[in-house]
């Protein structure tokens, strides 16, 4: 993920040098529950967590999105993996099934392409699109949307957890963002030698060498992701999570893999679901904001469809770490809106953000902040805010924040709640030196922590985690 190699070799030394600090949960906050920002000490908001669902039912699915880097690199254990062995270890004596798919890990190939040893279901566009480039005689199609596998998780009960895994970095490195940033690849080397196409420079070479981890991690396979997702390819990238969440709805997964082909969104959410299983949808990063974007600002008709028919319980929870929806939310204005939502279901965000991340946004406050504006700023007395609602910014907080009724109707106004959860466990960068937290574990060691791993799996409660992870376990 982002930052992965930064300032790799100090990480180390890190708790050697200086007692290492103990994970903490500094505040949890909901959008629906009146709580004063201004004073930590009060907490608010529940959800449910995958356990007590899980353990009830006879099957429960979840779909996981990955966000920026390069997610299925050779060797690596990145989120999508850990959260499948996390989720194994939070249930006791739980298995996860061999005979699962797995997409497989990816390698570089000179400066051309990862090569993947897919083993999963290829997505599809179901209608590539040709988009222009800076040289207007090369537009570049775009086709693959990326890698679907599934992995079950077997419980003591007999019940599973089914969790479908949708890596897009590979297909989108190759159809897209190669063309653009593949000159400035670092070379691969094989026995000690630099290989590649002849004639190529090197300039990665030339850099410093923490120079060149962070525009390789930061940039190249990083902010690019980003940018490519402003561009025309989001909706193409929001079209492979709807193949993957109609996937674990319909059961159209392995008649799909059985063809031996490409599948599409189309073909994937074409099927009614026969049956009914709790939906919890897991994310990462900008995963995060293409999750977002696919279930609530640009929810299809059939993709909504299926979630009602497919979907046990009256609640969706999201789970969102190190997400950047406000950030993206910035290149996103002025896109059209879907207006349709998910009937009968309570969507429920919750935001899990390190407090030292530099790649993450807490929701309850960018949500607050969007209403202060529409309803006590130049537009206050809009028919859409509440009538508690007058035009003095400077009131804002008398009302808002005490007003369980005007929360009320923004939840409503939105179509969900969000729970935000700020924690703090990032270790020193460098030795004693506390004023750089690692920022590789700040963004990506969410799934690592055991206290993360007890509130996704147990919940929480009126703003305080039911239980650790070992408390959990043991029920």
């Amino acid at each position: 993920m982002m930052f992965k190699h930064f300032l790799a070799f100090v990480l180390g030394a890190c708790c050697m040098v200086t007692a290492c600090r103990a994970d903490e949960v500094l505040r949890i906050r909901s959008l629906n529950s009146v709580s004063n920002p201004a004073d930590p000490g009060q907490s608010a908001g529940s959800f449910t967590g995958m356990r007590a669902v899980a353990e009830r039912a006879l099957n429960t699915n979840v779909v996981f999105v990955h966000g920026i880097g390069w997610t299925q690199q050779t060797g690596s254990s990145e989120f999508g993996d850990k959260l499948v062995d996390a989720i194994a270890r939070g249930f006791p004596d739980a298995k996860i099934r061999p005979d699962s798919t797995h997409c497989g890990t990816s390698s570089l190939d000179g400066r051309r392409e990862f090569k993947s040893n897919k083993q999963g279901l290829r997505i599809y566009s179901a209608k590539p699109m040709a988009l222009t480039t800076d040289d207007p005689n090369f537009s570049v199609t775009v086709g693959e949307l990326g890698c679907l596998d599934r992995r079950v998780v077997e419980l003591r009960n007999g019940s599973t957890i089914t969790i479908y895994r949708f890596l897009w970095d590979d297909a989108m490195w190759n159809g897209a963002e190669w063309f653009h940033m593949g000159y400035d690849d670092p070379l691969p080397s094989k026995n000690g030698e630099k290989i590649g196409h002849v004639g190529y420079d090197d300039p990665d070479s030339l850099r410093a060498s923490l120079n060149s981890q962070l525009k390789n991690s930061v940039v190249t396979y990083g902010l690019t992701d980003a940018a490519l997702y402003m561009s025309p390819v989001g909706g193409m990238m929001r079209e492979g999570v709807q193949a993957a969440v109609c996937a674990a709805l319909t059961g159209e997964f392995d008649t799909e893999l059985q063809k031996g082909q490409s599948a599409t969104a189309s073909s994937l959410c074409a099927a009614t679901p026969t049956s009914q299983s709790p939906l919890f949808v897991v994310s990462h990063s900008l995963g995060s904001r293409i999750v977002f974007d696919t279930l609530i600002s640009d929810l299809p008709t059939v993709l909504a469809d299926r979630i009602e028919q497919g979907t046990s319980g009256s609640g969706i929870e999201l789970h969102m770490f190190a997400n950047q929806i406000p950030l993206v939310g910035v290149g996103r204005m002025g896109d059209t809106r879907s207006i349709r939502r998910i009937a009968g279901k309570q969507l429920k965000i919750v935001a899990y953000s390190e407090i030292n991340d530099l790649l993450t946004f807490e929701l309850v406050p960018y949500f607050e902040q969007l209403y202060y504006v529409r309803c006590y700023g130049p537009k206050a007395g809009d028919s859409t805010c509440s009538a508690g609602a007058v035009n003095e910014f400077t009131r804002r907080t008398s009302n808002f924040y005490e007003d369980q009724a005007e929360r009320n109707k923004l939840v409503s106004d939105l179509g969900f709640d969000v729970v935000d959860v700020r924690l703090k466990y990032a270790p020193n960068q460098i030795s004693i030196y506390s004023g750089l937290k690692d920022p590789s574990i700040a963004h990506s060691g969410y799934i690592d922590r055991d206290v993360v791993l007890g509130m996704l799996l147990c919940g929480v409660e009126n703003g305080k985690p039911r239980a650790s992870l070992a408390g959990c376990r043991g029920k």
